[in-house]
């Protein structure tokens, strides 16, 4: 019997109470007619209450009108957990306003939960987190005076600590597919990433829940075994969705993306130098040169994350000084090779060589497989800690920052020295002039969050540096060195008079060379 069905029908299945997972990475992914068929009949009927949101990553498009976002706008909603919320502006104001419960972990862990209930797991033990704001002892998850659920506790085995993370109980799964045949075998071919897709299905299934899944079309013909992410076993109801991807924002399917496509060299190199320039107005030339001086720290055989922010440009700056062939780029929703795109489109690889799920990257994150990541951050203490996810009055999330920062070799922290105004030129010579100074100086007596902890990575022997427009900063046994400062750049006035703690100026400080 055929598992496709109306998006009423399927809809309509749903309980009070119930918990949902939604599998997504911000647009990709993302199952938003479903979320949008949801939201309507909460308005129309309002006969749904104390429902619960899990998703690893973000469901938003930065706008609080985007159709998977409004199902948050209603009192339906009791709780989200999710990895992120800088994308979903309508539900990081929910929480603000104690309007909603809001749960904040590292990404990395909120994925491996879903496969460790997939196994029928009721914890998962890990030492991800400890000593960062998850820890109970350092911070709290819960985003809000409402929010008060432990869905973590600090536990000693054998005599080493570990955090102890509570495995949600879904009884609802939401998953986009490319196609589906009537016994309900997902493809993904379109799709970006498949991000937790089969684990999600697996966990659902195995709590006795419901997995929908929406997709663009019924498949055309026949289809390897090897193709299909979501096997018909797991999947209860199928919803026909021909509009999915333009609903979902993806206007232009990109087929070097999905990997249908392999793009040629040329056409890899156009991408980055269009890229590259936008970049450069939005982010402006203090981005450049930092992204200039990072990627100068990329060696052969390097495997590299590339964050969201500053760091993004680290990405083109590799492809421009022809190491991309040289080194391995990853980013945490899967994608292996080829060039990490960003912007709203953070989360797609162009060219990957292959794609594998979040959870399988974020073992090879854990593990400590990245040898460089270039981050960006928000604040950086006497200590050594680094904040990145959250200030006084503002929800941003971890996202996978926490995973890929407590476990990477050597770590390049990219911000501009100050924020709120800075703007910066170079002369014809290659000197720094600072036309405006920021309000807020990125170095701080000790952070509001803890996202990254220098006792983690004193334990750990990481390197760690902070990659600014006019200093180079690395993280030693006895705090902050100076070790680099632009050419231009004032070492009394610019730098050290404006960090509210004392530094370490290397003897032979030397020259950035952009």
């Amino acid at each position: 019997m055929s598992k496709v069905i109306s998006i009423e029908k399927a809809i309509n299945t749903i309980k009070s109470g119930d918990t949902i997972g939604v599998n997504s990475f911000f647009s990709f992914g993302n199952p938003v007619n479903l979320m949008q068929k949801l939201y309507e009949r909460v308005i129309k009927k309002n006969d749904l209450e104390n429902l619960s949101m899990y998703l690893s990553s973000p469901c938003g498009y930065f706008d609080e009108d985007y159709p998977s976002e409004k199902i948050f706008s209603t009192d339906a909603v009791k709780k989200l957990v999710c990895g992120h919320f800088t994308s979903m502006p309508l539900a990081a104001r929910r929480i603000a306003e104690n309007k909603m419960e809001g749960y904040n972990l590292p990404m990395g862990i909120l994925s491996h939960l879903l496969r460790a209930g997939a196994r029928g797991e009721k914890i998962l033990l890990s030492k991800m987190g400890l000593n960062l704001f998850s820890d109970p002892d350092v911070g709290r998850h819960g985003l809000n005076d409402i929010s008060n659920e432990k869905l973590v506790e600090k536990v000693d085995i054998h005599g080493e600590e570990f955090l102890s993370y509570k495995v949600p109980k879904l009884d609802v799964a939401f998953l986009r597919g490319t196609y589906s045949d009537v016994n309900g075998n997902i493809s993904f071919e379109k799709e970006y990433s498949v991000i937790d897709a089969l684990a999600m299905a697996q966990a659902t299934k195995l709590n006795g829940g419901k997995v929908i899944v929406q997709v663009e079309k019924m498949a055309p013909g026949h289809r390897s075994p090897w193709n299909i992410v979501v096997p018909g076993m797991l999947v209860d109801m199928v919803v026909l969705c021909p509009d999915q991807y333009e609903k979902a924002g993806i206007y232009d399917y990109d087929k070097r993306m999905s990997g249908e496509e392999k793009p040629t060299a040329e056409e890899l190199i156009n991408y980055v130098i269009d890229n590259s320039k936008t970049f450069k107005e939005k982010r402006g030339v203090a981005a450049e040169v930092i992204c200039k001086r990072a990627a100068q720290c990329l060696k052969p055989a390097d495997n590299v994350n590339i964050g969201v922010g500053v760091g993004e440009g680290v990405a083109f700056q590799a492809v421009q000084s022809g190491m991309l062939d040289k080194i391995t780029l990853l980013v945490e929703s899967g994608g292996v090779g080829g060039v990490p795109v960003g912007g709203k489109f953070f989360g797609a690889t162009i060219g990957a060589d292959s794609c594998i799920s979040m959870a399988s990257m974020f073992d090879f994150y854990h593990g400590g497989g990245i040898d460089k990541t270039f981050v960006g951050c928000m604040e950086v203490d006497k200590y050594g800690n680094v904040n990145a996810h959250g200030l006084a009055g503002k929800i941003v999330g971890i996202g996978g920052f926490a995973d890929i920062t407590q476990n990477a070799k050597n770590i390049y922290f990219c911000t501009t020295f100050t924020s709120g105004g800075l703007e910066v030129e170079l002369d014809d010579f290659g000197n720094l002039k600072i036309i405006n100074e920021g309000k807020f100086c990125k170095f701080v007596d000790k952070v509001h969050e803890v996202s990254f902890s220098s006792k983690n990575s004193y334990a750990t022997n990481q390197a760690v540096y902070v990659v600014t427009e006019r200093a180079l900063f690395k993280l030693e046994s006895d705090g902050w060195h100076l070790v680099e400062i632009m050419r231009g750049v004032d070492l009394q006035k610019d730098v050290l008079d404006k960090i509210p703690f004392e530094i370490v100026v290397e003897k032979d400080l030397k020259f950035m060379e952009k």
